[in-house]
């Protein structure tokens, strides 16, 4: 989600000029707070994209229901998550016995702060202000500190889901679903945007190109086709939910009388859109759809797992890309079924051998890997029913090795790559018949599948790409993907991120070893560029990325971050793996 960690973001600002035309407390106060607030290039007038006036009535009728449903929930501690400009908090913990904890990402918690500041002198002492993001379960936990464990809480938020794609959308779903099952409690939200009520309002004003040019959001993209399909997402998710229209306020309003806007045309403008009251279902067992499913096929995914058709094979790929910074990209391929981006090579390693005559129930899958294609190969194995053995090195570490074992695999560990790869040429040598030795720096799956890769990219990110930037094992991420984006964008540059020489991270190597692989023998002409990052840095990134993002991911994803700073233009990087099987970032 692209929001300005520092400075007010255009939507949360766009939202309080809305509000200003209302009665909604302390609402004028914060908006003329807020506008003393120096602007930046990056934070342009809002007005210039969103036309305020003319959404007035929508923003005031979300604002009051949310209100409506929230106080008749009875709750004496809320948790607002995404919280804005809003001045919900403030209001409601001054004038009655409740508990209020806004949370937001650091920068706007930082600025409303200052803004509350300026609005009252004291904060009621039952308001609190926390930073974090709602992508992320621990965040939200920390927040939840400030609340009695024996009383229900409620959490709403207003204006967030509509900006995250359906995979982002079920990660926050399940954060709360969580919190609440600890708690118990209620989930109020009016994200629910649909693609109908955003035609509509889109014919006075441009919001979807607005906001698009605005903070690079397609909100179009992210909103459900109508409110059946909304209803049987979160149901999916574990809730149960109750749905209460906008109309239910519109006698309350009054920003259409001071905008002169008719009744017909509020009625037409605020019945699009209703607000979701959701407590999670009593004893229920929540659908789960492996990692890196999309919503667009889980109800194919759900039909094939009740028949007995599909398997965790089927949940490889279709991968988020989000935005991390204005122009950073993030292919989020730890949320593969194994936790990296592995599984896709090793399936089409398996695949093309199964095709191929070499792979039958007789042979057993034998590979050399620094801990990810070894896990991969395990997994898939396991749902095939196939053999494995894998020799890692002793610097991929014991979680690694634990995590080969949890899906089947047999380990042999070695002293080093060369010990791992000479044993495995002698188990060959005196066992041919017993081994299919998938041998991924050199077997021509590994091409297939990256290529594969980057026809997903071009698929999901639809304009021009500058560079493409990935950390450098076997060479075949950064080779495959460039070969089908290069096809496309001749200009692209790949920016290959290696390690130190000396490095402790499995599965990278200094560009001399990397070379050494027949894959980038073959295609090491594709790579335009080659940056180093030590593994102090890479370790560093990692645990930043999950601070300011919520992404728990492996150093890799840190090298491919950093070096992806130094750049301009639209860069597509590569988060490999998950920090689970390092140590050093669990």
């Amino acid at each position: 989600m692209n929001t300005s960690h520092e400075l007010i973001s255009l939507t949360a600002l766009a939202v309080a000029n809305s509000r200003a035309f209302s009665d909604i407390p302390y609402a004028q106060e914060i908006l003329a707070a807020a506008k003393k607030i120096e602007k930046t290039k990056e934070q342009p007038d809002s007005a210039k994209f969103f036309g305020f006036k003319e959404v007035a009535p929508s923003y005031e009728a979300r604002y009051k229901l949310v209100n409506k449903l929230l106080l008749e929930s009875r709750q004496e501690q809320v948790l607002e998550i995404a919280a804005g400009l809003s001045p919900r908090g403030i209001y409601l913990a001054s004038q009655i016995p409740i508990k209020y904890v806004e949370m937001d990402l650091p920068g706007l918690i930082s600025t409303k702060r200052r803004i509350l500041e300026k609005v009252r002198k004291d904060l009621p002492p039952n308001f609190h202000l926390e930073s974090g993001n709602a992508l992320d379960l621990k965040d939200l936990e920390a927040a939840a500190r400030n609340f009695d464990k024996n009383k229900e809480i409620a959490i709403v938020n207003e204006g967030l889901l509509r900006y995250l794609n359906f995979d982002e959308k079920s990660v926050v779903a399940k954060n709360v679903h969580s919190l609440l099952s600890t708690f118990g409690g209620v989930w109020i939200t009016p994200d629910i945007t649909l693609k109908k009520g955003l035609a509509k309002e889109n014919k006075s004003i441009s919001i979807i190109k607005n906001t698009k040019k605005a903070i690079g959001i397609d909100i179009n993209q992210n909103a459900f086709e109508n409110q059946d399909e909304a209803k049987e997402f979160f149901e999916r998710l574990g809730f149960n939910v109750e749905v209460h229209s906008f109309l239910e306020v519109e006698n309350e309003l009054v920003s259409p009388a001071k905008l002169k806007i008719s009744k017909e045309k509020v009625r037409e403008m605020i019945g699009q859109w209703v607000v979701f009251v959701m407590k999670p279902k009593k004893s229920v067992e929540i659908t789960y759809f492996p990692h890196g499913t999309t919503f667009d096929n889980e109800k194919k995914l759900l039909t094939g797992l009740s028949q007995g058709k599909l398997s965790a094979l089927d949940a490889i790929g279709n991968t988020s890309l989000v935005r991390l910074e204005k122009n950073i990209f993030a292919k989020l391929e730890f949320l593969n079924p194994s936790g990296s981006m592995k599984d896709r090579v090793a399936k089409e390693i398996i695949l093309q051998a199964e095709k191929k005559g070499l792979l039958n129930r007789k042979k057993t899958v034998l590979e050399v890997s620094g801990g990810n294609m070894g896990i991969s190969l395990a997994m898939i194995c396991r749902e095939k029913d196939y053999k494995c053995e894998i020799i890692l090195p002793n610097h991929a570490g014991e979680r690694a090795a634990a995590l080969v074992r949890k899906h089947g695999g047999k380990v042999i560990m070695a002293n080093d790559f060369f010990e791992a790869e000479k044993l495995a040429e002698e188990m060959l040598k005196k066992h041919p018949e017993k081994y299919f030795y998938a041998d991924q720096s050199k077997n021509s799956a590994t091409i297939t599948a990256n290529k594969k890769f980057g026809k997903e990219i071009l698929k999901q990110f639809g304009k021009k790409i500058d560079f493409f930037v990935a950390a450098s094992g076997t060479g075949g991420t950064i080779c495959g993907v460039s070969m089908e984006l290069k096809k496309f964008f001749p200009e692209m540059q790949a920016i290959a991120v290696l390690p130190e020489e000396k490095t402790g991270i499995a599965g990278v190597y200094s560009f001399e070893k990397s070379h050494k692989t027949r894959i980038l023998e073959k295609c090491g002409g594709l790579i335009d560029k080659k940056v180093v990052v030590s593994d102090r840095t890479a370790f560093a990134e990692a645990k930043k990325i999950r601070k300011k993002f919520g992404f728990c991911v492996g150093p890799t994803s840190g090298m491919n971050y950093n070096a992806a700073k130094k750049l301009g233009g639209n860069i597509i990087i590569v988060f490999a793996d998950s920090s689970e099987r390092y140590e050093a970032l669990c």
